[in-house]
């Protein structure tokens, strides 16, 4: 009887642990995808500022761009005169020679203020262009670009206004958090068409849109209404076309504004260098892409090398880590001397007493002939 108390103690020690594990870690209960987090019930996305969270509203990193601010990320510096190091994620100062600096203390920019900053061609200009990922920034005289590759539009919290087609935006996080099958305007998680854009033919058979039409975002019977990004309308003939990786065309052969990780040539769009977001003749980086730091004196993108500020996901699975420790032991502890009480309580009867309180003494040999 002992013993069945023993396993049922140890059966609700185990409950007990596991319950204080899924408190400790709710995180290890479930497995999110990349810039979600578990609420207990569901993966949600962390903001748009967060590459890991615990909620919503609480980063424990960054995504790259940003800087860790208590238990949100910060876009851009407090102080206009300094600049974000995206290496190490951190506000520092720009050297004495600039006025304003981007991404590096050295890397100058010289716009007065009544203009701004380019990045795509390296200028300046009166204002920053719309639908090509940027948002203006007074403070800096720069156009600062969105953290989203695939967003036209951000605020300047760098949250995601306007996403490329067929791209679906999660306005309660600022992503454009996944991309919908071609002819989409909005698909299931795991990329299952729900509804088409207007013109295009929904297909049940494989959850799919169709348009006759090559580059259409709005689909007629036969010809484009209206052109996915990058793509020029011809009136004429209702046909969207042009150079390969624009994002905004001035005609069907001519580019006005490249994906970001191009640059503008003649009209068409040809690659920069590894870890560029814009650059100029090919050569010159002006902003980083995510992952990657400005030089010292600018043009070029390095690598990041250090991690980023994880403080309160580290000081978490520390503490987490103590305390399954502790219960660990606590748990063996208990177990073992709930084995040695059973061993105790079952130990071999000492028949030979028993015999001698009966009266008579009887050798173990002779035991089994004198009971027949």
């Amino acid at each position: 009887m002992k013993w069945i108390k023993s396993m049922a103690y140890m059966k609700n020690l185990l409950i007990f642990t596991a319950v204080i594990l899924v408190l400790i870690c709710p995180a290890v209960s479930q497995t999110c995808s990349k810039y979600q987090f578990y609420n207990g019930s569901a993966c949600q996305f962390c903001d748009s500022t967060c590459d890991t969270c615990t909620s919503k509203i609480a980063c424990t990193t960054c995504t790259p761009g940003y800087q860790i601010m208590g238990r949100s990320c910060g876009f851009t510096c407090s102080s206009p005169k300094n600049y974000i190091d995206f290496n190490y994620q951190t506000c520092n100062s720009c050297s004495r020679s600039c006025s304003y600096c981007i991404e590096a203390a050295n890397n100058c920019n010289n716009c007065t203020s009544d203009q701004f900053y380019l990045p795509h061609n390296g200028t300046c200009g009166p204002y920053c262009p719309s639908n090509v990922g940027y948002y203006e920034s007074t403070a800096e005289r720069r156009c600062i670009p969105c953290r989203d590759l695939n967003c036209l539009r951000c605020d300047s919290m760098g949250n995601c206004i306007n996403c490329k087609s067929f791209w679906n935006l999660d306005s309660s996080t600022g992503r454009c958090t996944r991309g919908c099958p071609l002819g989409c305007s909005a698909c299931t998680a795991n990329g299952n068409c729900l509804a088409c854009e207007s013109g295009w033919t929904y297909s049940s058979n494989n959850n799919s849109c169709t348009c006759p039409k090559e580059g259409c975002r709005g689909c007629g019977q036969d010809k484009c209404f209206d052109c996915q990004e990058g793509n020029w309308l011809e009136l004429a003939t209702g046909s969207c076309s042009c150079t390969v990786n624009c994002r905004i065309c001035d005609s069907s052969t001519t580019c006005i504004f490249c994906e970001p990780g191009f640059y503008n040539s003649g009209g068409n769009c040809n690659r920069c260098p590894q870890g560029c977001r814009y650059c100029t003749g090919g050569s010159r980086c002006t902003a980083c892409e995510n992952g990657y730091h400005m030089s010292t004196a600018g043009g070029t993108c390095y690598k990041n090398t250090a991690s980023p500020s994880t403080s309160g996901s580290v000081l978490g699975y520390i503490i987490g880590g103590i305390l399954l420790i502790i219960i660990i032991i606590v748990f063996y502890v208990l177990v073992n001397r709930r084995r040695k009480l059973a061993a105790s309580d079952t130990a071999t009867p000492n028949y030979v007493a028993h015999i001698q309180q009966d009266g008579g003494y009887v050798p173990p040999s002779n035991i089994y002939n004198s009971v027949n």
